[in-house]
């Protein structure tokens, strides 16, 4: 908290009043700007250092933290007091505080919202200490007990006097709290606040009768009491509080401190202090009510001390250190990301827990320093893990509640990315549950700024306490970490509670993470349930990231990629915890693998035999599986889209139906939704009716099926077409069967074959090598007519039988079902397909083929052919002419190694097309260099076949420039980019040669930009082209916010483009492209990947260069200087100021830049070419810049260079001969286009010593204004300060009158203030309430300054006849408005001054009359202080104090009625109505009294008890006045005890007179009830 040149003038007002002043920013950092040396003696400080130090620079710090609440909270209260009551804008307020010295107290003020010159608007408090007040008096005004003052003084005799007797252990000082007092307040009201500060008061008498006893402030009381058996009364004194408010969260607490014998006077004096630190650690302890001030709780203060002291030095030393703890992703067991977590290695004290240090600096408001530290370090290691090409793992970070109440996190966080130029999904924010119970809705603003830029916010110690729920409902979190409190003794109700934890937070759409995982059993049961992360000592404890990593190796622990956790965190969200048989999935084309699996799923896989989840990747992996393939391309399908598809498939003779959908990735990568079903004997589904038929009917296309069992080592004949097979038949011995088979039935030469082929053993062999579950062979069987047919054998293996048993399909070849004519067409076609040549081929083919071959290698048009790899194997006379080359200098080349297209990824991604996927690419349009020279060329190709194999491709083009209609329409179309619809670079140079053109013949200058997002890049490698693509459509409509309608603008690849405009129009490109800049900057995530984008971008103006490569090559060097500054993200942060070169064209200031190394000038501003007579660029560039500024042949002697830094300035006088000018000049060094050059700004001394004359008499003016304002200030009286300030300026200008005429709520002006030469007659009484409209005129001749000066009163008069001042004799006048904020006040009014200071002093009233406004508002600060502490606030009515203050100012001889009343009732009101009736009950009595008080008074004395004050004359009028009083009350049915006494003033004792009304009053309420008593 510095104190800056603007707030001197501040410390002049402020530092002699004795009331402290602080001022702080009215947004929500609450930080202090302003404290006078008053405020900082309230706490016991010094120094505004040790201020800052204490309190962290805020209003939050300065609070007791029960006592807390945000200033705004405060002003919205103010406002509603200045509509009901008093019209000021300010609040009565008081609050405890802890002094630098450890002592508490309490202290009270006002607070209001002002404007202040050269500030702006702020709050103002005023405060005092109420200890200033409570200690003079001699009695507490609420309890009765003894003052404070006196108190301490006794009490310390009375130590004195036992020590002495050595009897000092039997007397124990005590301190006792009520906790959440002000919650009661708050509920109840500030009278039944007292009523219970009055009832422990009178239940400590009773327990400690005749003791030493006080209440300090607010809800804290001492108490000095015999140590016998005072433990058990502080038992029963909390027990008896526990009864009296009949709320549990209102307790007594008691701190006691045993004294020492050999206790010095200081250890006494701080003896209540230590009873208090006993007292604070039970607050949160529900059932302890008292503490003794032990050892442990001095070794904990003395920790607290050694933290406080050591913090700063500790952090600046590297002894807090930033450990990681990892946190792992359930479903793969990979690093998702890292917790950072702050460790202390003190070197005496070792490792000190966080659990120690971090609730300290919490309590003392330094916390914030801890966290920014640990952000910034997470910060720094993840900028490291980029540069060092690692894997990124997001880190969280904590931030306490302190931190959003002293601090703005966001800022904090924003900073950080920035500075280390990191992606925001990598950081996350955790803040606990705790943090969000008090001021919580400055904290979720703050949380919702994260949220709408991109940051992940996780909510720590989830379920802990507090109101969890209502959390969730306030705001939504993008992850709850589960406490770690549910896992300590897991049982089976902290497992449902955990189960519906995960459960309720899918169905929210929030992530899930366990923390304290430490045995195997718990990290089971929450993979079981589908808590996504997990995070404990399981896996590791916190530590240093080099060695987290070697430990995560030796564990086999690998970190996720980009790609994967963005993922992985959208499948965590998907709810597999259901009845229904539900699992996740990952794909990447080659493997697919399961990650989940319910129990449901796990059901339905059991019933096809496969029994874990293991086993089923077990599955998917093996080549043998007959659903892999299958399963593969399916899943090719769903990651292709984004709908749901089905399956229906077979497996171990079970109907299964799969559901997939796709939740997220790219088609290289992608992880999905699966749901599976048995539907064999679904019966809500006759799918498996239709297989059923199906299948049968399919049965009836084989000869024959046979079944090898091979455990049993048999042959089941299940169905044969040969007489001899019988169906159903069992044969054993396989191998035997098999042998006969052959000899009965198969053809001799085909019997070997066969035996190998149906041999069990070989079956499965072949199947393992080719990767297959089926093997197939032919062979001629003869059937029973005796003819030999072509029979296909297939056979299958059972994949999921133990012994992998085989059915043996037999079914006809389709040649034997072919007629012979087709079989001799069809057969050749078909053995050349599979690649067999033909013994002989008809001739007529051949010459066909040959003819057709020749044609094409002479045909007019380019043809070409390649292979499967795309290269070269031949081409047409015609394509190798169109190049100028021989078929050897493209044979085994692809496109890439010839360098001939510009852009080689469109046609190489159309010939990959071709050969991988059969498609045939017509007319497509494109590029070629043909011997250096762009040719646009259309393309068609076609896959080249080899049997049923694409072996290669066939092509040909034809160049577009023989064709002038089609080129002329090419070249449109390459104009334009098909991406963007923008420019395409061709288009860009042709755009950008107008524009060169125009500048060269023309002079009509013009302006380019070079945008680039640099990001871009990375995110497309990381996402996906898809994402990539979405991502740059997405860049191309914020470009909408370019509103230039001149501009051209061209994508040149990647996600760089460049404009060109007129230079008329740069100013407005400048603030279009800061637009555009925050629109970039606004895209946080695309296709559900988080991204942080940065625009970078250079300008430049046509003028600077010679050519279009000359400004493209300028754009480029700046732009690459754009992105090593990183000026694109110093836009969002503090550190850097950034402006155009073009800003010091037309500064007053000489402005000069020149080579270090050369001596040669690179830039003069306007004002320095005139100082040395250049005219342009043309005469001073490349120009020495000693011949051009000192003619002189060699550089200056006194030259800085070789001192110069970047980071500083050095300043210096300097005469300049040839410009005969006297010169402050300030040297550095600048980066500027890729090098460091030296900037010079020069001063013009003579000009600024004149204006320095012209200043005098301003200064002059300012030390009247200031000896003026001293003179108000050392009045405490704000009235007498004013009035003397009056009489200052007045002899000052020589008036001869002088007034103040303040505004008020019936469109008048009244003179409040005034003062008029020795002589003159005073106006004042006559200057009351004079019509707003009459002075009119003057309102409307205030100046910008808010001053009217008249100096012709007269002459006014006679053209302005209504304008009517109401003072005779004015000839001049000069007046000053009165203003506060927005708000007019006022103004005040200097008569007839001295011709010679008429206007010169005029500035003199300007400025203080600016100063009468501040004065005006502290005094009514005062007032509305003093009455707000005189008025209860319920009925409007006097309180006690008003009460004693008018006793006090009663006069002699007066004949007073004292009347008293009691209402009945109140408390059944209260009870059974609720205490709106009981206030409004309360509202509606004390309006009667106020009714009938005529010139008296009427005070509220109590909750019900109120009193009358009336003069009368005769004692008769008492009993009239108690008639009608009983009388009204009837009417309005209000039940009131009355009871009247008159007196006759003065009043020797006034207690003696409320006792005796008091007892009439009751002897009334007896009357009323027959009894005498009280019902309340």
């Amino acid at each position: 908290m510095n104190t800056p040149g603007k707030f001197q003038e501040l410390h002049s007002f402020y530092d002699t009043l004795p009331s402290g002043i602080c001022l702080f920013t009215t947004q929500g950092s609450e930080q202090i700007l302003f404290v006078n040396p008053s405020f900082l003696s309230l706490y016991s400080c010094t120094t505004e250092e040790e201020f800052q130090v204490l309190t962290g620079g805020t209003f939050q710090g300065m609070v007791d933290p029960e006592d807390y609440q945000p200033l705004e909270t405060l002003g919205q209260k103010a406002s509603a007091v200045s509509h009901q009551e008093t019209g000021m804008t300010q609040i009565y307020l008081t609050f405890r505080i802890k002094t630098r010295e450890g002592h508490f107290r309490r202290i009270e003020g006002t607070l209001s919202k002002g404007t202040l010159p050269q500030v702006g608007t702020v709050w103002i408090m005023n405060l005092v200490s109420s200890s200033q007040k409570v200690l003079v008096r001699k009695q507490d005004p609420v309890t009765g007990l003894m003052g404070v003052r006196a108190f301490y003084q006794t009490a310390l005799n009375l130590s004195l006097e036992k020590k002495a007797q050595g009897r000092l252990k039997s007397y124990n000082p005590v301190y006792l709290n009520l906790t959440n007092f002000k919650l009661y307040n708050a509920t109840w009201g500030i009278q039944a606040g007292d009523n219970l500060l009055r009832s422990v008061a009178s239940i400590l008498q009773s327990l400690f009768p005749g003791q030493l006893m006080t209440r300090l402030t607010g809800d804290g009381f001492v108490l000095l009491a015999p140590a016998e058996k005072l433990r058990d009364k502080l038992q029963e004194a909390a027990r008896q509080v526990d009864q009296c408010t009949g709320n549990p969260t209102i307790q007594l607490k008691a701190g006691i401190y045993p004294p020492n014998e050999k206790a010095s006077l200081t250890d006494l004096r701080h003896a209540f202090d230590m009873a208090k630190f006993a007292c604070d650690s039970i607050k949160k302890n529900a059932i302890q009510s008292w503490a003794v001030y032990t050892p442990e709780l001095a070794a904990q203060q003395e920790t607290r001390v050694f933290v406080l002291e050591n913090f700063s030095r500790a952090l600046q030393s590297g002894q807090i250190q930033v450990y990681y703890q990892p946190i792992i992703r359930s479903l793969t067991g990979k690093l998702c990301s890292l917790e950072a977590l702050a460790r202390w290695i003190d070197p005496e004290r070792g490792m000190i827990s966080p659990g120690i240090f971090v609730p300290i600096l919490e309590e003392a408001r330094l916390i914030h320093q801890l966290d920014q530290y640990v952000l910034s370090q997470a910060g720094k290691l993840l900028r490291e893990q980029r540069r060092n090409h690692q894997p990124m793992i997001p880190i969280s970070v904590n931030f306490s509640r302190v931190d959003f109440l002293v601090t703005d996190p966001f800022q904090l966080v924003e900073k950080v990315v920035r500075k280390y130029g990191l992606q925001r999904n990598f950081l996350c924010i955790e803040v606990t549950e705790s943090a969000l119970v008090q001021h919580s809705s400055h904290i979720f603003q703050t949380l919702q700024k994260f949220h709408n830029s991109g940051y992940k916010i996780w909510l720590d110690d989830f379920g802990s306490a507090y109101s969890s729920l209502n959390v969730l409902h306030n705001y939504h979190f993008d992850e709850l970490k589960i406490d770690q409190a549910f896992l300590k003794n897991l049982n089976d109700k902290g497992k449902e509670i955990i189960t519906s934890i995960v459960l309720m937070a899918k169905t929210l759409g929030v992530h899930t993470l366990a923390e304290g995982v430490e045995t195997e059993e718990q990290l089971a049961f929450l993979k079981k349930i589908g808590c996504e992360k997990i995070q404990g000592f399981y896996y590791s404890r916190p530590l240093p990231y080099e060695k987290l990593l070697t430990h995560l190796m030796k564990m086999h622990i690998k970190p996720e990629n980009s790609l994967e956790n963005q993922c992985y965190e959208q499948a965590g969200l998907m709810n597999v915890v259901s009845e229904a048989p539900l699992g996740l999935f990952r794909y990447t084309r080659k493997y697919a693998t399961l990650l989940y699996i319910n129990e449901a799923y796990q059901k339905v896989l059991a019933s096809v035999g496969t029994h874990s989840l293991e086993e089923a990747n077990e599955n998917l992996l093996d080549p043998a599986y007959p659903f892999r393939d299958k399963f593969r391309m399916f899943l090719d399908q769903v990651a292709d889209s984004t709908a749901t598809h089905s399956l229906v498939y077979v497996d171990n003779g079970q109907y299964i139906r799969i559901k997939a959908r796709k939740i997220m990735g790219n088609p290289q990568f992608c992880l999905g939704r699966l749901e599976i079903q048995n539907i064999t004997f679904d019966k809500n589904t006759r799918l498996h009716h239709k297989l059923d038929k199906l299948f049968r009917n399919l049965v009836l296309m084989y000869d024959s099926l046979m079944y090898l069992d091979i455990g049993k080592d048999q042959v089941q004949v299940l169905q044969s077409s040969v007489p001899s097979l019988n169906s159903d038949a069992v044969y054993p011995d396989i191998a035997g069967f098999l042998a006969r088979y052959a000899k009965k039935f198969v053809h001799p030469d085909d019997r070997e074959k066969f035996l190998q082929f149906t041999d069990p053993d070989s079956l499965h062999a072949q199947g393992r090598e080719q990767g297959r579950v089926d093997a197939k062979d032919q062979f001629r069987i003869r059937r029973p007519d005796g003819n030999y047919r072509w029979m296909i054998f297939h056979a299958m293996f059972l994949y999921k039988d133990p012994t992998r048993n085989i059915l043996l399909t037999v079914q006809d070849n389709v040649w034997e079902r072919k007629d012979l004519t087709t079989r001799r067409k069809e057969l050749p076609l078909f053995n050349m397909s599979l690649g067999v040549p033909l013994e002989k081929i008809p001739q007529t083919e051949h010459d066909y083929q040959t003819l057709l071959w020749n044609a094409v290698r002479t045909s007019p048009l380019k043809f070409f052919w390649k292979d499967s790899q795309r290269r070269f194997r031949g081409a047409s006379r015609s394509f190798l002419k169109f190049y100028g080359l021989e078929e050897k200098d493209i044979l085994g080349k692809t496109d890439e190694e010839m360098g001939w297209h510009p852009m080689p990824g469109t046609f190489q991604n159309d010939e990959e097309e071709v050969v991988h996927q059969g498609r045939t690419i017509t007319q497509h349009l494109g590029t070629c260099i043909v011997r250096g020279v762009p040719h646009p060329i259309v393309a068609t190709k076609s896959p080249l076949y080899k049997g049923n194999q694409i072996v290669g491709l066939l092509g040909y083009f034809d160049d577009l420039e023989n064709y002038p209609a089609q080129a002329e329409l090419i070249r449109d179309l390459n104009l334009k980019d098909p991406e963007t619809g923008f420019l395409s670079y061709r288009g860009m140079l042709e755009a950008g040669l107008q524009y060169t053109d125009s500048w060269r013949y023309q002079q009509d200058d013009y302006a380019a930009f070079l945008l680039d997002i640099p990001e871009f890049d990375q995110f497309r490698r990381t996402y996906g082209p898809e994402a990539g693509r979405k991502l740059l459509t997405k860049v191309v409509e914020t470009f909408q916010h370019l509103h230039l309608p001149t501009i051209s603008l061209a994508h040149i690849g990647s996600c760089c483009f460049l404009g060109f405009t007129k230079t008329t129009l740069k100013d407005q490109l400048d603030s279009q492209i800061q637009k555009l800049t925050q629109a970039i900057h606004s895209i946080t995530e695309v296709d559900g990947y988080s991204c942080t984008l940065y625009l970078q971008y250079a300008l430049a103006r046509g003028s600077e260069v010679d050519n279009l490569d000359n400004l493209l090559a300028l754009l480029t060097e700046r732009l690459k200087e754009s992105r090593d500054q990183r000026y694109g993200e110093s836009v969002f942060i503090g550190d850097r100021i950034v402006f155009d070169r073009e800003k010091f064209d037309t500064m007053d200031e000489l402005v000069m830049i020149s080579d270090p190394e050369t001596y040669e000038m690179v830039y003069m501003n306007q004002a320095a070419q005139k100082a040395y007579h250049v005219d342009g660029p043309r005469e001073y560039k490349e120009k020495k810049c000693y011949e051009l500024l000192e003619g002189q042949k060699a550089p200056c002697a006194y030259c800085p260079l070789s001192i110069l830094r970047q980071d500083r300035f050095h300043t210096a006088t300097h005469h300049s001969v040839k410009s005969g000018l006297d010169l402050l000049v300030r040297d550095t060094l600048v980066p500027w286009r890729g090098r460091v050059l030296h900037f010079s700004m020069a001063l013009n001394l003579k000009e600024y010593v004149d204006m320095d004359i012209a200043r005098n008499d301003l200064i002059f003016r300012e030390a009247a204004a200031n000896d003026a304002i001293a003179i108000g200030l050392r009045e405490e009286d704000p009235d007498l300060g004013i009035q003397k300030m009056i009489i200052q300026l007045a002899e000052n200008m020589g008036a001869e009158r002088f007034y103040i005429f303040e505004e008020g709520p019936d469109d008048t002006v009244s003179a409040t203030y005034e003062w008029v030469r020795k002589g003159l007659e005073p106006m004042k009484d006559q200057l009351q309430h004079v019509p707003k409209k009459d002075v009119q005129l003057l309102y409307n001749s205030f100046d910008k300054e808010q001053l009217a000066l008249i100096p012709d009163m007269p002459q006014l008069l006679a053209k302005q006849p209504d304008f009517h001042l109401r003072i005779p004799g004015i000839r001049s006048i000069v007046s000053g408005h009165l203003t506060q904020g927005e708000r007019s006040l006022g103004y005040t009014e200097v008569v007839n001054p001295t011709p010679d200071t008429f206007r010169s002093a005029s500035l003199l009233l300007a400025t203080l009359t600016r100063f009468f406004a501040i004065m005006l508002r502290i005094r009514n600060n005062r007032r509305t202080l003093q009455a707000n502490s005189r008025t209860d606030q319920l009925t409007g009515l006097g309180n006690r104090y008003a009460f004693h203050d008018t006793i006090a100012s009663l006069p002699s001889g007066q004949n007073l009625v004292f009347v008293f009343g009691d209402i009945n009732g109140l408390k059944r009101v209260n009870d059974t109505q609720g205490h709106e009736a009981g206030d409004r009950l309360i509202r509606s009595a004390a309006q009667v009294l106020d009714e009938m008080k005529g010139l008296g008074k009427v005070f509220r004395m109590g909750g019900d008890e109120f009193l009358l004050i009336r003069e009368i004359d005769a004692p008769a009028e008492a009993e009239e006045l108690i008639h009608s009083l009983k009388d009204r009350y009837k009417a309005r049915g209000i039940s009131v005890a009355l009871g009247a006494v008159t007196c006759r003033t003065p009043i020797p004792d006034v207690d003696q007179i409320l006792t005796q009304v008091d007892r009439k009053m009751y002897k009334d309420k007896g009357v009323m009830y027959g009894r005498r008593s009280t019902d309340r």
